[in-house]
């Protein structure tokens, strides 16, 4: 199973865990790169025993990219952040 949300996450799992992966480019202009080609791959970032859990990392992590500066602009972020939840939930249904 693989769910990707938004266009930066991956959610997969295992027999034990709920993985979160997060959306990487490779660069070829990398001493160590072998390839002269640009390339996208997931990386693992987080391994949760409940899927509660890796959502709230994720949207820990992505909070963490807004500028916040009072409660109103928390509520109104949680808000959005909710919102397009919802949408990549309802696109998997």
């Amino acid at each position: 199973m693989a769910i990707i949300v938004g266009d930066k996450y991956l959610i997969d799992s295992d027999k034990y865990n709920w993985i979160l992966k997060e959306k990487r480019v490779s660069n070829p202009d990398h001493h160590l790169s072998k390839s002269s080609e640009t390339k996208e791959h997931f990386v693992d970032i987080g391994y949760f025993g409940k899927i509660e859990h890796l959502i709230n990392s994720l949207l820990n992590r992505d909070l963490k990219s807004y500028e916040i500066n009072s409660l109103d602009d928390l509520k109104q972020t949680l808000k959005q952040m909710e919102n397009k939840l919802k949408i990549e939930i309802n696109k998997c249904s």
